[in-house]
C-alpha cells in the first residue's frame, strides 16, 4: 500500500508535535523511533508499522550531517520512499487499525456515560441524606421540645409498653405521637403518610423492633428516657443512613474508630468512606462503634 498524500498531514502534525516536545524544538536522528512509535499508535497498528521499520535512520541525512535537525520535507521525502519500497503499510492494517479506534471511542464513551451516572447517583444519595437529616433534625426538635416527652426525659415517665395507657404514663394519645411516627419513618420502619395521633400495635411494633437491636433494656416495657434519648440521637440516624447506602450498594472503606470519650460515658467517632469517596463520620456508643465496623468488614469481604 503506498502511502497516501492524504496522510501527509497527519505526519507532519505529529512531526511538529515532536519538535515542540524537544528541547531545543528540533528533532534529531535520536528522535526518529520514538515519532515512528507515536504513528504507530496515532493510527491504532498496535506495533505492526513500527516492528517494519529500520533499527537506524541514518540515511534520512546526508552522510557527515548525522548530528544537524530533521527538517519535516526531508523526513518526508525519505519516510514516502521508504515506505513504498517496504511495503510497510497494508491496508489491511489500517482497517484493522479504524476498528481499534472504533472500539476505544465506543469504550471512552461508555466509560464518560457510567461517570456522568456514578456523579449523579453521588449527588442523589448526598442530596437524599441532606433532606432525611433535616427531617430527622425538625422531628428531633419536636420531640424534645414537647412537653409530654419531657416528662419522659425529666420526670422519668414513659410510654406504656402496650396501646393501653397505664398508670403514671404519658397519654397513648395526642400531639406527641405524630413526630415519633415521623421518626419511625425516617429509620424505615414505617410507611410514610399515615397521620394518626394514636400510640397503636403498628407503632409499639416498630418501636420494638427498633429498640431490639440496639439492645435497650427492658424496652418491651415502653419507651423510657434512655430508648427516648437514642432513638432522637443524631450519631444513631447518621449510622442508620450509613447502612441504608450501604444495603442500596455502596461499598465502604475500613472504617476508622477513634475515641472520644468524655466523662464516663464511652462514645466514639466513627469514619468511613464509600465508593464514591463520600466521607460519612457519627458519633456512637462503643457497642455500636464495634458493630457497624464488622458490618462494614464483612461487606468489603463478600460476606
Amino acid at each position: 500500500l503506498k502511502i497516501s498524500h492524504r496522510r501527509k498531514p497527519q505526519v507532519e502534525a505529529a512531526f511538529l508535535a515532536a519538535e515542540r516536545r524537544t528541547e531545543g524544538g528540533k528533532l534529531t536522528l535520536v528522535h526518529m523511533p520514538l515519532l515512528i512509535r507515536q504513528l504507530d499508535e496515532l493510527w491504532s497498528l498496535d506495533g505492526a508499522f513500527e516492528s517494519k521499520m529500520p533499527d537506524t535512520y541514518d540515511d534520512i541525512l546526508p552522510p557527515g550531517h548525522e548530528t544537524e535537525a530533521i527538517t519535516f520535507e526531508a523526513f518526508w521525502e525519505w519516510f514516502e520512499a521508504y515506505v513504498d519500497r517496504h511495503e510497510v503499510l497494508r491496508r489491511e492494517d489500517f482497517e484493522r487499525g479504524a476498528k481499534l479506534r472504533e472500539q476505544e471511542a465506543h469504550i471512552k464513551k461508555q466509560r464518560e456515560t457510567e461517570e456522568v451516572e456514578r456523579r449523579a447517583r453521588q449527588l442523589e444519595r448526598a442530596s437524599q441524606k441532606e433532606s432525611a437529616m433535616r427531617d430527622f433534625e425538625s422531628t428531633r426538635k419536636d420531640i424534645l421540645d414537647n412537653p409530654t416527652w419531657q416528662r419522659v426525659l425529666k420526670d422519668g415517665a414513659i410510654l406504656t409498653g402496650g396501646v393501653e395507657e397505664d398508670e403514671g404514663s404519658i397519654p397513648v394519645q395526642g400531639n406527641h405521637i405524630p413526630p415519633l411516627r415521623k421518626l419511625f419513618e425516617l429509620y424505615n420502619l414505617l410507611a410514610p403518610g399515615t397521620t394518626s395521633n394514636s400510640w397503636d400495635d403498628t407503632l409499639l411494633a416498630c418501636w420494638q423492633e427498633w429498640a431490639e437491636a440496639r439492645e435497650i433494656d427492658d424496652y418491651k416495657t415502653g419507651i423510657a428516657r434512655e430508648g427516648l434519648e437514642m432513638l432522637t440521637d443524631l450519631g444513631q440516624f447518621k449510622a442508620h443512613l450509613a447502612s441504608v447506602q450501604r444495603g442500596a450498594g455502596g461499598k465502604f472503606a475500613v472504617c476508622v474508630i477513634m475515641d472520644n470519650s468524655q466523662d464516663d460515658e464511652e462514645r466514639f467517632e466513627l469514619e468511613c468512606v464509600d465508593d464514591d469517596g463520600v466521607p460519612i463520620c457519627f458519633n456512637v456508643t462503643k457497642v455500636m462503634a464495634e458493630e457497624i465496623t464488622q458490618a462494614l468488614l464483612a461487606g468489603q469481604q463478600g460476606v
